[in-house]
């Protein structure tokens, strides 16, 4: 009864004409794919205060992304997550893209990818030590970024 009251007088104000609005911006299908660059590179940027636009992470997502095989049930869950999240997204505007991404287990495959990277350096070098530390300064400081969003 309580949530009833509320929506009811906040509806002007709250999430649902929040939703309302981004369902009313729904782009056509057919003439999204000629925006999709621009759309996602707004998306990220933008939404979150650039909180996705960490290149480094989504390169090594990427490169674990093209690396995933049918081994275990681990890569195909990933492999998977990865497919059917890529589907809807060259249909979808640049904020409904940044759900999607956000909803990604980027960490999951940049962890991944930072194996493969680390793999072909050799096993005592600095070079290691170096990109391994940076990795986890960036991390560290996507975990900062992301606390400090209001």
């Amino acid at each position: 009864m309580v949530e009833l009251v509320r929506i009811l007088a906040l509806s002007a104000f709250g999430v649902p004409a929040g939703g309302e609005h981004l369902l009313g911006q729904t782009p056509n299908p057919l003439s999204n794919p000629l925006a999709l660059w621009p759309n996602t590179i707004v998306g990220i940027i933008l939404t979150y205060n650039g909180l996705l636009a960490t290149t480094i992470m989504l390169g090594l997502a990427l490169l674990y992304t093209l690396k995933l095989r049918h081994v275990d049930n681990f890569q195909r869950l990933l492999l998977s997550w990865v497919l059917v999240a890529s589907i809807p997204f060259s249909l979808l505007s640049g904020y409904f893209q940044t759900r999607i991404i956000y909803d990604m287990p980027i960490p999951v495959l940049a962890a991944g990818g930072l194996m493969i990277v680390m793999s072909g350096l050799e096993s005592r070098g600095p070079a290691r030590l170096l990109l391994l530390i940076a990795v986890v300064l960036l991390n560290a400081s996507y975990a900062l970024h992301s606390m400090l969003i209001v």
